[in-house]
């Protein structure tokens, strides 16, 4: 004996039941391609203020750099609209009032994109006694 399904006006529950997952592991999948919060360590020396972002997957062409007022900002393109798979970050950063603005550096290994921040050079007052004539 052979079985058959035939889908039926009876049957068409289980099409909406399967609908039905199929919505829920797409919504799931969905949620998994949010962007993720970017891990980001700092730390101070006495020369510099360094920040390390990890940004994988994405080349230094795609990423941008931006002094704005007292805030550094960061933001990256990977894909178009023609790429099924488009990504993008974007984060903002203050800085304190002690870095040498022009000399400011960045580079980008193995998914890491680290900002070196020079520290003004601290120019100590020097007492001098004046002679009295």
């Amino acid at each position: 004996m052979i079985l058959t399904n035939r889908l039926t006006p009876h049957s068409l529950g289980f099409i909406e039941n399967f609908d039905r997952l199929l919505n829920q592991a797409v919504r799931g999948l969905e949620s998994v391609a949010q962007p993720q919060p970017a891990s980001v360590y700092d730390y101070e020396s006495d020369q510099s203020y360094v920040l390390r972002i990890e940004i994988p997957g994405f080349t230094k062409e795609e990423i941008h750099l931006s002094l704005e007022d007292d805030e550094i900002k960061i933001s990256a393109q990977a894909g178009d609209e023609n790429h099924p798979f488009q990504e993008s970050f974007e984060e903002t950063f203050s800085y304190p009032d002690d870095i040498q603005m022009d000399a400011i550096s960045a580079k980008l290994e193995n998914g890491i994109l680290e900002l070196t921040l020079p520290k003004k050079e601290v120019i100590e007052p020097t007492t001098q006694t004046i002679k009295i004539q």
